[in-house]
Parts: C-alpha cells; sequence; structure tokens
C-alpha cells in the first residue's frame, strides 16, 4: 500500500533493535512493536485492506439489519447501525448487499478504487465513508504508535517514561511576548 508506511515500520523496527539500548528499554520496545504491529497488514497490504473493508461493510450490513428487525442482541457488541448503506435507487446495489463492489474487490489500488466509487456513485455510500474514516483512523493509530518506538527507541527512553513527557514550553517566552503585546496595545 504505503511505502511511507513500510519505511515507518523499518524505522520502528531497526529503532528498537539497537544494541545500545537499556535492556528494560528494548523489551518494553519489543513489546510496543508488537502491538503496534498487530495490524500491519491491514495497513500495508492490498489484501489488508481489502479484508478490512469487506469485513467492515458486511458487519454494518448486520447492524443494520438487526437495526431493522428491531433487535439488538443478534450483534450484542457493537450495537446496530440506523444509516443505511448507500442511498442510492439501485435495489441490486452490492453495497446494500453488504459487499463490496466488484471494481474495488478486482483493483489493482483498492483504496483508490473506493474513493473513485464513492464519487462516482449514483447514490451517497454511506458505508464507504464511515469505513474510510475507520480506515484513517487506523492508520493514523499505526503511525503514531510506530513513531513512538522510534522516538524511545533513538534517545534510550522507556515508553512509560514518555507518557509523562510534555512538550517543553518557554513560560519567559509566552510571558514576553504578552507583555509586549500589552504595550503595543497600550500606543
Amino acid at each position: 500500500m504505503s511505502s511511507n508506511h513500510q519505511k515507518l515500520r523499518d524505522d520502528a523496527y531497526r529503532a528498537f533493535k539497537r544494541n545500545s539500548l537499556d535492556p528494560e528499554v528494548q523489551l518494553a520496545l519489543d513489546r510496543e512493536y508488537q502491538q503496534a504491529d498487530q495490524h500491519a497488514r491491514l495497513v500495508l497490504t492490498d489484501d489488508g485492506y481489502q479484508e478490512f473493508a469487506s469485513t467492515f461493510v458486511s458487519s454494518a450490513k448486520t447492524k443494520l439489519d438487526a437495526y431493522r428487525a428491531g433487535d439488538p442482541t443478534s450483534h450484542p457488541y457493537d450495537g446496530t447501525r440506523e444509516q443505511p448503506l448507500c442511498t442510492c435507487s439501485d435495489r441490486f446495489c452490492t453495497i446494500k448487499d453488504g459487499r463490496l463492489p466488484r471494481r474495488v474487490r478486482a483493483a489493482d489500488d483498492p483504496v483508490e478504487a473506493t474513493r473513485q466509487f464513492m464519487h462516482t456513485h449514483s447514490g451517497d455510500p454511506l458505508v464507504l465513508q464511515d469505513l474510510k474514516r475507520e480506515y484513517d483512523e487506523l492508520c493514523a493509530e499505526f503511525d503514531h504508535r510506530h513513531r513512538r518506538i522510534i522516538i524511545c527507541g533513538t534517545h534510550n527512553i522507556h515508553p512509560d517514561d514518555l507518557d509523562g513527557l510534555e512538550p517543553a514550553t518557554d513560560d519567559a517566552d509566552a510571558e514576553s511576548e504578552t507583555a509586549a503585546d500589552a504595550a503595543v496595545a497600550d500606543d
């Protein structure tokens, strides 16, 4: 899928495999890497995206059917879906049937094919908008976790210690800017 994601993953791996890290930092980063990498296939491969997308659309159909049947217990963990999957008038719409369109399934770049389908479809494929949002969140989480490993590995910081760090702010600069703004306002 994205060479940027693959590079980030490789950089994270190299960062925590450095020999100069403290053993407890390296062990903690190994655990972090395992957690961060559990969704790597979904983010890094076209097959992973298609699996994620197919499962997402199918699950949304199940939730919508549960809502229409008035039976939220048929999908107890994720609740139900009240919005239609698609607003088009085509009763044979594959989206409404809980499946990805053929041109998305057969595409060399399924993410781009999904985007194009959303743009050209006669209705509003709401479930694909939800899919895009969920997949973007998955990719952002993937990036965040791997960047965190790179930071910790580069600076030999235990991941638990990174949670307590806040960006450095220079209070003196902030106070002087406020005083300067007040002086300008007085003029």
